[in-house]
């Protein structure tokens, strides 16, 4: 095959992503100035009571939300050298909670901040036990997007049999050398490609953020609420008193945790079964020269 370098575009290519980083800064400066809010009235809500008495929520204001938003990207994303480690993916977008990436049910829990002060406990006499909120701390959950460097993706030194294997070719002896040199690209080069890797990867960012809304933060309104109210739930143990508190509030931390991870793997399983979220490699421009010293890997996502 006739195999070339492609020509860059950088002053394109870097116009798209000083547009991305404005954005995202402005999402950042958005979500802060949530959390101070909602921060404002954790502080007045501290010191309510422990009397078993409900005061109304005001209809006129809405509730303020514990559960904020957080997002994230970085273009750093070395193609050539992730895929000459028979790492092939393009990009990644994890979510995350408190800036920390998940991959599990158990993650969430771990990365929750004020997971112990959630439920007070108050034993009135030998089998009476109440529970109540405690405290409803802020939580961040987003996303973090992993996006190529600025392209071309170039390896000079890969190892010759790993490209060889990686491509499913066999050794001609045509190269006596260890070393081959590898380009990954696009079909419209590498600007095109990572346009598209973009989008792709704003699906998931965006999956991420739907079943954070539809799962956790109802949830997360449903334990401000009963804070506020300061709502007592009655029990001959304290076990049963908890129980009827997360019953109350939809689950516990750990059952929407599982709930939450579990949405996040199915949304990125389901997306990247359907057309339009397949990465495929195009097998009539991609291969590798004659002499077996020069590989190119050329992909299109069809989003």
């Amino acid at each position: 095959m006739n195999v070339h370098a492609s020509k860059t575009g950088g002053d394109q290519s870097r116009a798209a992503a000083n547009d991305f980083d404005k954005k995202q800064q402005g999402n950042m400066a958005s979500f802060r100035a949530e959390a101070t809010r909602a921060d404002s009235l954790h502080q007045r809500n501290r010191n309510a009571s422990f009397s078993g008495q409900s005061d109304s929520i005001n209809k006129t204001q809405p509730l303020q939300r514990q559960i904020l938003g957080e997002s994230g990207f970085t273009k750093s994303l070395k193609l050539a050298e992730k895929h000459a480690r028979f790492d092939s993916s393009l990009g990644f977008t994890p979510p995350t909670v408190n800036s920390r990436q998940i991959a599990r049910g158990q993650d969430v829990t771990n990365a929750f901040k004020g997971k112990n002060q959630l439920v007070e406990v108050l034993q009135n006499s030998e089998e009476d036990f109440s529970a109540r909120v405690g405290e409803v701390p802020q939580n961040h959950v987003g996303y973090i997007m992993y996006l190529p460097e600025f392209g071309p993706w170039i390896k000079d030194d890969a190892k010759k049999k790993d490209i060889l294997a990686l491509l499913g070719v066999l050794d001609n002896g045509s190269n006596l050398g260890d070393n081959i040199k590898l380009e990954i690209t696009g079909r419209g080069g590498h600007e095109k490609l990572a346009e598209e890797v973009q989008k792709h990867e704003s699906v998931h960012a965006k999956d991420n953020e739907r079943i954070r809304d539809a799962i956790l933060i109802p949830w997360d309104l449903n334990l401000t609420t009963l804070k506020k109210r300061n709502a007592i739930f009655n029990g001959k143990t304290a076990e049963d008193a908890t129980h009827k508190l997360w019953a109350a509030v939809g689950g516990t931390l750990e059952e929407k945790a599982e709930e939450v991870s579990d949405a996040w793997g199915k949304a990125s399983d389901t997306f990247h079964k359907h057309d339009h979220g397949k990465t495929r490699m195009d097998d009539g421009k991609s291969g590798i020269n004659e002499a077996q010293t020069y590989a190119r890997i050329v992909y299109y996502l069809t989003i």
